[in-house]
């Protein structure tokens, strides 16, 4: 069907603001009661005249094209049919979450006040049992699509189709019937939708999703570690403990105050999980400083250019690159996926069951996000150019020259580094002072971590200059520069007082 031409419509983004308030009425009056109360509604919203196309009532946004008269006319019908007082209870805590441009304010006779604690809890309920399209609210809510559609005479199944046992999926959800049922209401939900899209367009959408934030702010995930120290502790684990607490503080900032579109938030998903990698990469480093060498510490600076060229290069054109970028990862997990399949019968019975959990796992990730049998696969790069045409695309061509590529050769192991770092010439000229392995240490030097907060900091201000955020808290360059002169200070007054102490 993509082939044809045709677009996967997004059920997420795209359905669920259309269809939620089916799911205020099921809540509210029960499963049966409610179900029939919404297709009532459809029923008489479809009868008002006989309109030149089919309105798909059963989507929110089409109630837009009633005019004053429809709904005066519409009012009365539901008055008389008794549901009328069953609509208003049922779409009150709707309409003042979700107050703006909602087609069913003229349904409801509602003062205009803030939602309650109350209406908020119910959005989240109902928002979140639609998540799951597959799962049994969702389809009953999808299932009103279809019987308001055969109730109308505008969908027939001919006698090669068995028709669906939609009773089925209220009385036996796990049964075969149910399920042959419920794919037929998820296709027939799609299909009404593609019918209908450009009538419904993608205004309701967006505002039912962005105003979530208004609802509930957005605030992360983020745990700050409360690790604390006393005061003779050891410099390097007061620097780590510190350095830990500021990063994860300034990426906390960093992601309450991004102006994040939650209709479209492909782009800041990706910026925050790049954002929270260079934190995590950062903060390995300054908490360990075994790998504050050129051995090991290129091993996290190379990904740290990276992840930067990345995210300069997706905010060119952020939507469209972010949404590339998550599809190329999905692909490359399904053919990871493929790959753990392939050797299943190559294991012994106890490592098949610990690879079918594993696959199990990962097939679950993936298809909270795109279903693995839609996902396609492509294993060229994911922005179908170099890194080197990003870096220059995006402005950041001296990183890639004079960080991305030298951490590379430490990364892949070239010849100019391992034969520097881990190999030497022999002293033996009968050897002809070949190469040989060489474990030597060349000490621990500042610049890596230095190197390492110049990239995050990069990355905090490209965000901060994008996105004309103001920060209450320096940038990591800022803060790391007098911690690092703090730190040296202190550590041979440390040396000094371990040796007083072992005397």
């Amino acid at each position: 069907m993509a082939q044809l031409g045709m677009k996967e419509v997004d059920y997420i983004e795209r359905i669920i603001p259309g269809l939620a308030w089916i799911r205020y009425f099921i809540l509210t009056l029960g499963e049966r009661d409610g179900i029939h109360t919404a297709l009532r509604l459809i029923k008489e919203a479809d009868s008002l005249e006989n309109w030149e196309e089919h309105s798909k009532f059963s989507f929110q946004s089409s109630y837009r094209r009633l005019t004053e008269e429809h709904w005066q006319k519409l009012r009365v019908r539901l008055k008389e049919a008794g549901i009328g007082q069953l609509c208003q209870d049922s779409l009150g805590p709707f309409i003042r979450c979700y107050p703006t441009d909602n087609a069913f304010s003229q349904l409801v006779d509602l003062k205009v006040e803030p939602p309650s604690d109350g209406d908020i809890q119910l959005a989240r309920d109902v928002v979140s049992s639609l998540f799951d399209r597959r799962a049994k609210p969702a389809c009953a809510v999808q299932s009103v699509v279809l019987v308001a559609e055969l109730e109308a005479g505008t969908v027939k199944f001919t006698s090669a189709v068995r028709f669906p046992d939609l009773n089925a999926i209220f009385s036996d959800f796990e049964s075969e019937a149910s399920q042959h049922a419920c794919s037929h209401v998820r296709t027939q939900t799609n299909f009404m939708f593609m019918f209908a899209e450009k009538e419904i367009g993608d205004a309701w959408a967006r505002y039912f999703w962005n105003r979530g934030k208004e609802l509930v702010p957005i605030k992360s995930e983020i745990e700050i570690s409360s690790e604390t120290y006393s005061n003779d502790a050891h410099p390097l684990l007061k620097f780590g403990i510190d350095y830990e607490k500021y990063a994860w503080g300034i990426v906390d900032e960093i992601w309450s105050k991004l102006p994040i579109d939650i209709f479209e938030d492909e782009c800041f998903a990706v910026l925050g999980a790049l954002l929270a990698r260079q934190c995590n990469l950062a903060t390995t480093l300054a908490s360990n400083f075994f790998l504050w060498d050129f051995r090991a510490g290129p091993l996290f600076l190379r990904p740290m250019t990276d992840a930067y060229i990345t995210a300069a290069w997706i905010l060119k054109d952020p939507n469209e690159r972010a949404r590339k970028f998550i599809l190329h990862g999905l692909g490359q997990e399904k053919l990871r996926i493929e790959h753990f399949k392939s050797i299943l019968d190559k294991h012994e019975p106890e490592d098949r069951k610990m690879f079918e959990k594993v696959i199990e796992a990962r097939e679950g990730w993936l298809n909270s996000q795109h279903f693995s049998f839609l996902q396609h696969v492509d294993i060229g790069s994911w922005s179908g150019i170099s890194t080197r045409e990003m870096a220059e695309q995006a402005g950041c061509i001296d990183l890639y020259n004079f960080a991305y590529t030298p951490w590379s050769f430490s990364a892949h192991g070239t010849w100019n580094h391992i034969g520097a770092f881990d190999a030497v010439r022999s002293r033996e000229p009968l050897h002809k002072h070949m190469w040989q392995p060489f474990n030597g240490d060349f000490g621990r030097h500042p610049d890596v971590i230095f190197n390492a907060t110049k990239y995050f900091d990069k990355l905090c201000r490209l965000l901060v200059e994008t996105f004309g955020l103001k920060l209450t808290v320096p940038l990591p360059r800022q803060w790391v520069r007098p911690r690092l002169a703090q730190l040296f200070k202190e550590m041979p007054q440390s040396v000094e007082k371990n040796k007083a102490g072992d005397e």
